[in-house]
């Protein structure tokens, strides 16, 4: 049975996409069968993808205007990817009963069962209604942050969100942990200790991660000696036994 990962916290800058990326080229290095899915309406990982003006996104597949297999596209790194776009931000302003979005893209997911190990979702740096959907429709949880006050703020308000999740499903998903990223170290988030597990490795501050990036690679294809793909290398290991 396909496993969905959400890489969430609603607060910027603490990793989500570079985490999410990073995870799925392990994934597929470990010969996992994997698909990214963009559930960000500022599409980042999309744009870094080099995905431009793709026919289908995850609003089409949310709205039943497309199935999901038309929407998803093949990529240069070994997994699968479903692209996103800024309509995805009105879905918080659509009528539809939030559990039926909920039941709509399981159904697309169930339907990919026999075509991928794992599901990756990138989410976006804000609480909404989308967020809420990226966790309802996961299996496992995991929370990067930073030892910013507003990022750690962030990675508590998702454990609030995952209990919320109750609402649409019948068990909420299991939370792996919060992720030390951009050079936090687990020391600077001890009163996060409390609220979940803090996972290692720490993912280090590197400029190589934004530079790959604008190249439309991952840091693990490029640098792959490098402290961020070793580390990441470990963490997908870790997780992958975990999930």
């Amino acid at each position: 049975m396909t496993k969905i990962l959400s890489i969430a916290n609603p607060t910027g800058g603490v990793g989500k996409s570079t985490s999410a990326h990073a995870l799925a080229t392990a994934f597929a290095e470990y010969g996992r069968r994997t698909l990214l899915v963009d559930f960000d309406p500022r599409a980042t990982l999309t744009f870094i993808l080099g995905i431009n003006e793709p026919r289908f996104t995850t609003i089409d597949v949310l709205r039943s205007d497309a199935r999901a297999d038309s929407a998803i596209v093949s990529t240069n790194h070994r997994f699968s990817f479903l692209p996103s776009d800024s309509r995805l931000s009105h879905l918080s302003e659509e009528g539809k009963d939030f559990s039926g979005f909920v039941r709509r893209f399981e159904e697309e997911l169930s339907t990919l069962d026999t075509a991928f190990d794992y599901v990756i979702l990138d989410t976006p740096s804000e609480l909404s209604r989308i967020l809420l959907l990226s966790l309802a429709l996961a299996d496992f949880v995991l929370v990067p942050t930073t030892s910013s006050v507003l990022s750690m703020r962030g990675a508590i308000h998702v454990l609030e969100l995952i209990t919320a999740t109750a609402e649409y499903r019948s068990t909420t998903p299991n939370f792996l942990g919060f992720l030390p990223a951009i050079g936090a170290q687990s020391s600077d988030l001890d009163q996060l200790h409390k609220y979940g597990e803090l996972l290692d490795p720490a993912i280090a501050k590197s400029a190589l991660v934004n530079e790959e990036a604008l190249r439309q690679q991952s840091i693990l294809n490029s640098a792959q000696q490098s402290a961020v793909s070793v580390a990441y290398r470990e963490l997908a290991y870790f997780l992958l036994e975990r999930m």
